[in-house]
């Protein structure tokens, strides 16, 4: 069963139980994603079975290529056509696909890749959830260029954010990445999504165009255009850390400590805040949604009001720099993490408890 644009009666309306690759493919659907070219991997084939089926009945295109290298190419022959496009992988797909995302960061072409992340380094039979492929997915690639990454918390989350992804993706012109991790991936939750379709006009800087605003790619340059890109994609990512931070704060208002973390252990975190705060820790939870552009300025203020942050990821600290730069030495950060599955509420609990009998973290 899949939902789209809901034309049955009110099932529109109904809240449908859905896993994350698939509510992830409901957001692309209703952003109008008109184009899906991917290759199957786990934990993302869920999407490509949602994708495949529901893109096709709302008049787009769905192609299972050969391997993520094609995948991603494609899908850069249909955003410079001018096409809604989108792709997903999982980490050794990803990291086939970064040379065309750096390629479409610099042609400055929108496109949403949605990044379903697992356990281990390199390419190997584990297939346990985690948070990695983060440190790669920011600017992986050559030259100097970022990503924006949006991080949901669930799944609900995860469609509403794949339709904002794509949002973003044609108000900058660049490729935009929604990343979850295996778990969340294959979790089931209630989905009751009510966007509609953003309205989309073919972009006359597309393939077919022949006004002045119309890109060219080409593997040559000159130094004056070269630089002139490179400076433009700088100010775009200016731009984009004025005005496209997301972020989630719970119980900070008067914290004394404070818990980041980001994507599924932010849900863990929360019930620790909530156990912490009955037991007379007070303790806050801090949320990055987006991991690109960073929220810096605002963990810097609360830096300056707490005794220690404690950073806590499904990895070894892949946004802990982050969190570093951030506080800037306003209080001491500490990092408890592990490389696959949530780490357990009492453990995260335990950890807490440590910093706050010591004090000062």
């Amino acid at each position: 069963m899949f939902e789209t644009n809901g034309t049955n009666g009110n099932s529109r309306n109904a809240p449908k139980l859905m896993n994350g690759c698939a509510a992830m493919g409901l957001g692309a659907i209703r952003a109008g994603c008109q184009y899906v070219a991917a290759y199957p991997i786990t934990p993302q084939t869920e999407y490509l079975e949602y994708m495949s089926q529901a893109l096709p009945a709302t008049g787009g295109v769905f192609q299972q290529l050969n391997d993520e290298i094609s995948s991603i190419m494609a899908c850069y022959g249909a955003a410079a056509a001018g096409a809604k496009a989108m792709t997903a992988s999982v980490g050794p797909g990803l990291t086939l696909m970064i040379d065309g995302l750096a390629n479409a960061a610099g042609a400055e072409l929108p496109m949403v890749l949605g990044a379903m992340t697992r356990a281990h380094v390199g390419v190997s039979a584990g297939l346990l959830p985690a948070q990695s492929d983060i440190r790669m997915l920011k600017g992986g690639g050559n030259g100097d260029y970022h990503l924006p990454i949006l991080a949901p918390a669930s799944c609900q989350e995860t469609a509403e954010l794949t339709f904002a992804a794509f949002v973003l993706a044609e108000k900058y012109r660049t490729p935009v990445v929604v990343v979850i991790d295996g778990f969340m991936a294959n979790m089931m939750e209630a989905v009751n999504f009510q966007k509609d379709v953003p309205a989309h006009e073919a972009w006359d800087w597309s393939v077919g165009h022949t006004r002045d605003a119309q890109v060219y790619v080409t593997s040559y340059y000159t130094p004056e255009a070269d630089t002139a890109t490179c400076y433009r994609l700088q100010e775009k990512y200016r731009v984009m850390r004025e005005r496209e931070v997301l972020y989630e704060e719970f119980m900070t208002d008067d914290a004394e400590f404070v818990i980041v973390a980001f994507g599924i252990m932010a849900r863990v975190a929360k019930q620790v805040v909530v156990s912490a705060r009955q037991q007379g820790i007070k303790v806050g939870l801090f949320r990055p949604i987006t991991i690109f552009p960073f929220p810096e300025n605002e963990l810097n203020q609360i830096a300056r009001g707490v005794k220690s942050i404690l950073v806590t990821e499904m990895n070894f600290g892949q946004i802990l720099i982050d969190v570093k730069l951030a506080a800037n030495g306003a209080c001491p950060v500490h990092f408890y993490g592990q490389p696959a599955m949530p780490i357990k509420p009492m453990q995260l609990f335990k950890k807490l408890r440590e910093l706050a009998t010591d004090g000062h973290g």
